[in-house]
């Protein structure tokens, strides 16, 4: 013969299912927002000094930027970079900004090495932003901009 606990009704396992659906629902939100790929970075070497920076502006699609966000972009204060006269500055790119392509300051031709680096020649009298775009598949149109500041270290 059962008890008389026997007969009352399970709560416990009946409740679970719907607390973990609760909880998916609430969290799911969260959860795709962690998906978003993340914007590439560029990475700025001057001396003995190093600064990474996002994008200011990136298409995720490998295609153009629209024009008013490369205007846009143009605009952005960028990361500041102290250097000295006759410092290397070196620039390493994301793997996904190689392979987009991208232009080294003062070349004419896309590149798609992560590492590029130049001589800086003389001493700065005044802040001198430098970009870095990458370009869209044609190799015509920017896909991302990178916006640094050079400036010189007292």
């Amino acid at each position: 013969m059962r008890g008389r606990d026997s007969l009352a009704p399970r709560r416990t396992g009946a409740r679970r299912p719907a607390r973990v659906a609760l909880a998916a629902a609430v969290l799911s939100p969260l959860l795709l927002t962690a998906c978003e790929k993340p914007v590439p970075s560029v990475t700025l070497f001057a001396g003995s000094t190093s600064e990474r920076a996002e994008a200011s502006c990136w298409n995720h699609d490998d295609a153009a930027l629209p024009q008013d966000e490369v205007a846009t972009c143009a605009n952005a204060q960028g990361t500041l970079v102290e250097v000295h006269s006759g410092d290397t500055i070196s620039i390493s790119v994301d793997k996904e900004v190689a392979e987009a392509g991208w232009r080294p300051p003062g070349v004419q031709e896309i590149s798609h090495d992560t590492y590029y680096s130049l001589p800086l020649g003389q001493e700065l009298t005044e802040e001198v932003p430098l970009d870095i775009v990458a370009y869209d598949e044609s190799g015509e149109q920017p896909r991302g901009v990178w916006r640094f500041r050079l400036s010189n270290k007292s």
